[in-house]
């Protein structure tokens, strides 16, 4: 059902052009003095899941590292004055435990546990950058969500359980409504409500 208060621009994450166009996108819809309270970078890819640095193809290496880990802060940077004019000035970037480093989990998952790792540490960089703008910025993992991308690897996950696309969300909106500075440059497990290392 269409909301009269949803409005969408477009944006393909591996296109310049896209999201060079952002800000008059949003402009033309907002106004000049359009605001933005909350951005939550949300989309991903798995590519491929193996051995690491034996069987991954570079340029599906490369694919995955733009899109999860290029992306969400190239889009931030087009947001960031928009951001900057709000009282909340929150940015979540959606990562996976399996990014961590600390906390590594012997698991293969070759280009997509780089590229998390890599957002990881832009978001650490972006969190102490921006803390005395009175950003709040973080990295979450949403738990092992029953999305169509998590369900090709299902297999190979089955230890580790699986929650409702619904249940996530509500999960992650419960969270967003709490965030204060303290959460800032933080690495948070939204499905154990818990911070997780780096």
């Amino acid at each position: 059902k269409e909301k009269s208060n949803i409005k969408l621009v477009q944006l393909e994450l591996s296109s310049q052009k896209d999201n060079d166009s952002i800000p008059a996108q949003i402009t033309e819809i907002l106004g000049q003095d359009a605001v933005i309270d909350v951005f939550l970078a949300n989309a991903g890819i798995n590519g491929y899941m193996g051995p690491t640095l034996t069987a991954t193809d570079g340029s599906k290496w490369e694919s995955v590292y733009k899109i999860n880990s290029l992306a969400p802060i190239l889009t931030f940077q087009k947001l960031y004055p928009f951001l900057q004019k709000s009282e909340t000035k929150q940015a979540i970037f959606t990562s996976s435990l399996l990014g961590s480093i600390a906390g590594y989990i012997p698991f293969h998952t070759s280009s997509y546990g780089q590229s998390k790792s890599a957002l990881n540490y832009s978001v650490k960089a972006l969190s102490e950058e921006l803390k005395d703008q009175g950003f709040v910025i973080l990295s979450i993992h949403p738990g092992l969500v029953a999305t169509d991308m998590a369900k090709n690897v299902t297999s190979d996950l089955d230890a580790f359980p699986m929650i409702s696309d619904l249940k996530a969300a509500e999960k992650q909106v419960a969270l967003f409504k709490k965030l204060d500075s303290g959460f800032n440059g933080k690495f948070w497990d939204v499905d154990s409500d818990k911070e997780y290392v780096f």
